[in-house]
């Protein structure tokens, strides 16, 4: 086993030790996100008995911004507003009814302010609209066949998406930093033992009230 993972190893029972044993303590009021992320690391250290110094090295909250600076989550999005209008050009092409054109409208609104919080809305809408095209049964086999591949390239991206994304513990169908009531942050840190230095990261969920770190994932 090489020198990282047994020492990653190690913070990962320290921590699972933790967690078995009080969940996660509560973190003092006063303390900021990182702090509180610090204070946890140390202890879980120190529990677990190893001579280990730990330097923190970045934090960084896990919003939109930071995820579209990433380019395994930058570029689907980018496939799938390109799919989405592709889509939509080809359903103007040939009038179903009226009700196809009002949901083809919508979608071009929404399609305007696409964001990862927005993608399972949009989808949302997508099905209803090509339901509704489908129950129609109007337009060319060659519209049709367009559509499929604009389609097939759509979801591929959403795929690849939802794997990115689930790296921070978050879902595709389901991202609302605004509402939500925990906030993420993404740590990398080093840890230095007789055997020399390894760096590492780990995403803190933590709840926003009383800052309690509610869970951990090491990346």
């Amino acid at each position: 086993m090489n020198k990282k993972k047994l020492i990653g190893n190690l913070l990962l029972i320290a921590l699972v030790v933790g967690l078995s044993l009080t969940f996660f303590e509560p973190g003092k009021a006063d303390r900021t996100y990182q702090e509180q992320i610090q204070a946890f690391i140390l202890d879980k250290l120190e529990q677990a008995g190893e001579s280990v110094d730990y330097t923190p090295l970045s934090f960084e909250e896990v919003n939109e911004s930071f995820l579209l600076a990433r380019e395994d989550i930058n570029q689907p999005m980018g496939i799938i507003e390109d799919t989405i209008k592709s889509q939509l050009s080809l359903m103007r092409k040939q009038y179903v009814s009226a009700e196809v054109n009002r949901l083809i409208y919508e979608a071009e609104e929404q399609l305007k302010d696409l964001s990862l919080s927005t993608v399972a809305d949009y989808l949302a809408l997508d099905a209803r609209l090509k339901r509704s095209i489908k129950q129609a049964d109007v337009l060319s086999s060659e519209i049709r066949a367009d559509l499929y591949l604009e389609e097939s390239r759509m979801m591929d991206a959403i795929n690849q998406l939802g794997s990115a994304v689930s790296q921070f513990n978050l879902s595709v169908f389901n991202i609302d930093f605004e509402r939500a009531e925990t906030v993420l942050y993404y740590h990398t840190f080093r840890l230095k033992d007789n055997r020399g230095n390894t760096d590492h990261a780990a995403v803190f969920e933590l709840g926003k009230e009383n800052k309690e770190i509610i869970s951990f994932k090491n990346i």
